[in-house]
């Protein structure tokens, strides 16, 4: 199984000193910066996530609109099929 990670850009907010991102719920400060990866996630697996800034007196924006993310299905890789019998029988007429 690879990792999976959701990559958030937005347009930064003038004024901002930081955003803090929501994961299901879970609080997640990053910082005065306008993308972020969420990485470790499970494959086929719904997330909803939600970003709000914050100013340094410690005002907050409203969260944003909720964004659900599916994230892909696990995907076997390196499959290798080998024959082990290569005859073939025909019943037919001549």
């Amino acid at each position: 199984m690879g990792v999976i990670i959701i990559t958030l850009t937005w347009e930064p907010i003038i004024g901002a000193s930081g955003y803090i991102v929501y994961i299901d719920g879970i609080k997640v400060e990053i910082g005065n910066v306008s993308t972020y990866e969420i990485e470790g996630l499970k494959a086929n697996t719904t997330y909803t996530i939600t970003i709000m800034a914050f100013d340094e007196a410690g005002n907050f924006s409203p969260e944003s609109e909720a964004i659900n993310v599916l994230t892909l299905p696990d995907v076997v890789s390196d499959i290798t099929t080998q024959a082990t019998d290569t005859s073939v029988l025909y019943h037919g007429i001549n």
